[in-house]
């Protein structure tokens, strides 16, 4: 599993010994389907990158109400918050068995020291993903619940058959009943 993250790395382009020292950080961890990968109010303070499988993330209100935020699938990094020192605002769980490679953050973070090529790219990924969460945000709010199916697809195309239904209702912000109209009544 090492040499998929070994790939991902050599992809971005980055110095071999900043890979080097970037994947003794790393190790497997393997999940079993419907297994918790960390809980909402605990603190993470994890890089992950996932080698199999597929994750979701999501939050319960204070009324109980369960919403899903995003999926995660392979060759994807991912940090549970923005503040790796501080609690988790989400919940995440696996939908399939699932192995992720993970480094503690702080470690990462010491890299990012030594290497300030590294921490530049990072950077970078952190306000390309910031961006593309805003864009979503305004992509949800200004769409009807088929617009937003659609962009769902579009957007998770490689994982959309994995993920049951309800889950992507919750996720698109509708019931399960709305899901299956639209699904049944629009062509994509």
């Amino acid at each position: 599993m090492i040499e998929k993250l070994k790939k991902h790395l050599t992809a971005l382009k980055l110095d071999e010994q900043v890979i080097s020292d970037l994947l003794r950080l790393f190790r497997e961890k393997k999940y079993r389907k419907d297994q918790y990968y960390s809980v909402a109010g605990r603190s993470f303070p994890r890089l992950g990158f996932i080698a199999e499988g597929l994750l979701y993330l999501y939050k319960v209100d204070d009324d109980g109400k369960y919403t899903v935020v995003d999926f995660k699938w392979e060759n994807h990094f991912f940090l549970e918050s923005f503040d790796p020192e501080g609690q988790s605002a989400v919940n995440v769980k696996t939908l399939a068995n699932t192995i992720v490679l993970e480094a503690d953050y702080q470690q990462i973070e010491l890299l990012y020291k030594k290497y300030p090529d590294l921490s530049a790219l990072a950077r970078k990924d952190s306000k390309k993903r910031l961006k593309d969460i805003y864009a979503r945000l305004e992509f949800f709010t200004s769409n009807e619940a088929g617009k937003r199916y659609a962009g769902f697809l579009n957007d998770y195309h490689d994982i959309a058959g994995q993920i049951p239904q309800y889950l992507i209702a919750s996720f698109l912000g509708i019931t399960p009943t709305q899901l299956s109209r639209i699904r049944k009544n629009v062509n994509f």
